[in-house]
């Protein structure tokens, strides 16, 4: 049964506990125009298994849910209240959660304006055969969405659309060939519905195909206003067995199919960002196919998308190593329900983890993913990412001898030699830091990183480092190309002008930070060079830049952490985290995003991991309110605020979640 809960952040695990009780906190959740101050705690059951749920908050329709107030004349206002189909309440509430159940055929919609949340509707597809089940019952997939007085639920076997304000149903399916020969008003949604063939029915959308996954529903710019309504006429994206179809607001079909050929058409899911840009998959025979996940905008006519390997005009992903870029997980297929996006960053959902895009679509080469496990979260890694290390949250700490891996798709570990010390960056800290390095002792390296980053270069490096001790040299990263030392990034000896400052030392024009970094806080160092242009970055900021010669980097064969190339010396004095090395440059603005988004990882108590030991990601939400990602899996669900974790619950969620303005609904 859904749990329905309340995200206030002084929220424990233990009210997930309550299994299918509703909770909602009253000091930190409002539903717009219903005022919760005033309420108790929702303490009421919903009994259903849910295939997709909703949260329907009429207040973000066009006129702001006004059209609630003029619908008296219509057939489900006056229907008899009271019965196994209808709640008590004839109004359509302000806030109403839907929800969608194929194990019983039908589609309930709940009373979310009243903390008891009563049913108000219910349409069955079985017993009697409603509008739902017009062609068939048995559903395998059910999906909801609503907006601006429209409900449309699509399922295995067609699509329908629930206008309230016209008081009309209109279907989506794959010819005009099965008429209904009975009512279509939503007062009759339950009467025995008849099919017929031949003779074109009324008001039908013809889709790809009537094998019908998931559907999304937006308002575009300029829509036209629908003049049995009086409200602009949504545009509705169906995800198929067979493409997508969006039905666009001036009542018009474009399908969308697969240029590889049908056997990569399927599409398992689709959004729509504010923006208007559709999200969907594409992939192999089965589901089981490898995904491309496009991201691109509504077409003008019926179209295809690329999904040959390489190709990365209408998409952000391809699982091959062709990839346009290179950091995102190869060969994996995003999980049903596994992608959302709202404009310049997409979620995704994978089978062992949670993905979070932070786009550029000028560059698709050049854009930033965080990989966020239940045992580590990367930080950003952009573009031509070679390795993400540092980044556990477990405490255990290495020795001599151990795989600290590497968390980018090149599996090329770091080995331990003798004893690194990891503890919590900070007091309840999720995130662990590195120390103990020791000249010839203690360090860690990668003898097989066979990486080309050419000459003259392109190379970024981005770690964090705390540090005190400045009695000597203390270096953070270095390279060699076989024996011969290629540079790195240290921090100044207190014997030098520069003590206590990082230097980036790559090349023969050396950049410093030009402010002691030695003041046992973290600090974020990103140093870059793009051919002959040199960059060094201090918490955000550019601090230092220069035009330099060529320096050679397309032969390095090691990476050296804590130490100073293959003689191990010039251990670092302090802590590491989250480093990480590409084959790319990063923008100013990336650099910043950065470390905006991960300094918050180094404050005591913050969590970034997933919560629980699972990884296998199985509903994500976005809450465009609160800008909180709701993250589910089976040891419960993770509420995300950028990186870190601000709660969690531990209930199981196994199907889906939504969320709105801290009303959130999962199953």
């Amino acid at each position: 049964m859904p749990n329905l809960v309340g995200i206030g952040l002084s929220q424990v695990p233990t009210n997930s506990m309550l299994g299918g009780l509703a909770y909602q906190d009253p000091e930190h959740a409002s539903i717009k125009n219903l005022d919760l101050k005033n309420l108790s705690q929702i303490n009421s059951e919903i009994a259903d298994t849910a295939t997709d749920i909703f949260i329907y908050d009429t207040s973000k329709d066009s006129d702001g849910g006004a059209w609630r107030k003029r619908t008296q004349n219509t057939s489900w206002y006056n229907e008899t209240l009271n019965t196994q189909y209808r709640g008590s309440r004839r109004e359509f509430p302000a806030v109403a959660v839907i929800v969608a159940d194929a194990t019983t055929d039908k589609v309930t919609i709940y009373d979310g304006d009243d903390p008891d949340l009563p049913m108000w509707m219910v349409f069955s597809a079985a017993n009697p055969r409603g509008i739902l089940g017009w062609a068939t019952t048995n559903y395998t997939t059910f999906k909801v969405a609503a907006l601006n007085g429209i409900l449309t639920s699509v399922s295995n076997d067609g699509g329908h659309l629930f206008k309230f304000v016209e008081d009309f149903v209109e279907i989506i399916y794959s010819s005009t060939n099965y008429p209904i020969s009975s009512s279509r008003t939503i007062g009759g949604r339950n009467d025995p519905k008849v099919s017929s063939s031949g003779g074109g029915a009324t008001r039908t959308y013809v889709a790809v195909t009537y094998a019908m996954n998931d559907v999304a529903m937006t308002v575009l710019p300029n829509a036209p206003i629908d003049i049995a309504t009086g409200l602009p006429v949504p545009t509705i994206a169906v995800a198929t067995n067979s493409g997508v179809s969006v039905i666009k607001d001036d009542k018009s079909v474009v399908d969308i199919t697969a240029s590889a050929g049908s056997n990569y058409n399927n599409a398992d899911f689709i959004s729509i960002a504010s923006d208007g840009f559709l999200v969907f998959p594409q992939h192999g025979s089965g589901n089981n196919g490898e995904y491309s996940l496009m991201t691109r905008s509504i077409p003008s006519s019926d179209t295809t998308t690329q999904t040959n390997s390489g190709n990365a005009t209408d998409k952000f992903i391809f699982n091959d190593p062709n990839s346009a870029l290179d950091s995102l997980p190869h060969g994996l297929g995003v999980s049903q329900n596994g992608a959302l996006r709202i404009p310049g960053t997409q979620f995704l959902n994978y089978p062992n983890g949670l993905a979070i895009l932070d786009e550029n679509p000028t560059s698709l080469s050049n854009a930033m993913v965080v990989y966020i496990k239940s045992n580590y979260n990367t930080g950003w890694m952009q573009g031509k990412v070679k390795c993400a290390y540092l980044s556990d949250s477990d405490d255990t700490d290495k020795t001599n001898g151990q795989t600290d891996p590497n968390r980018s798709v090149f599996n090329t570990a770091l080995t331990v030699t003798g004893t690194i010390t990891k503890s919590a960056v900070a007091t309840g800290a999720d995130l662990v830091a590195y120390s103990g390095f020791s000249n010839a002792t203690n360090y860690m390296d990668n003898t097989s990183f066979s990486v080309n980053f050419g000459n003259p270069p392109i190379i970024s490096m981005v770690f964090w480092q705390k540090i005190t001790d400045i009695s000597d040299y203390s270096y953070a990263v270095s390279f060699s190309a076989g024996s011969t030392i290629r540079g790195g990034i240290s921090n100044g000896a207190s014997s030098t002008g520069y003590a206590g400052e990082a230097y980036f030392n790559m090349g023969s024009e050396t950049l410093y930070t030009g402010t002691p970094v030695n003041d046992g806080n973290w600090h974020c160092l990103v140093g870059t060079i793009n051919g002959t242009d040199k960059r060094f970055y201090l918490d955000g900021n550019l601090v230092a830049s220069d035009t330099i010669n060529n320096h050679d980097m397309s032969g390095i064969t090691r990476i050296h952490v804590g130490s100073y190339g293959t003689t191990h010396a010039y251990a670092h004095k302090g802590s590491l985290a989250l480093l990480r090395v590409s084959n790319s440059v990063p923008s100013a603005e990336q650099v910043k995003k950065m470390y905006e988004d991960e300094k918050h990882l180094f404050q005591e108590n913050v969590k970034c991991t997933l919560y629980g030991s699972s990884d296998d990601v199985k509903a994500l939400a976005y809450d465009e309110v609160t800008n909180h990602l709701h993250v589910g899996t089976s040891a419960g669900r993770s509420d995300f605020q950028g990186l870190r974790r601000i709660n969690n619950t531990t209930t199981a969620v196994t199907t889906a979640i939504s969320a709105h303005d801290e009303f959130i609904i999962e199953q």
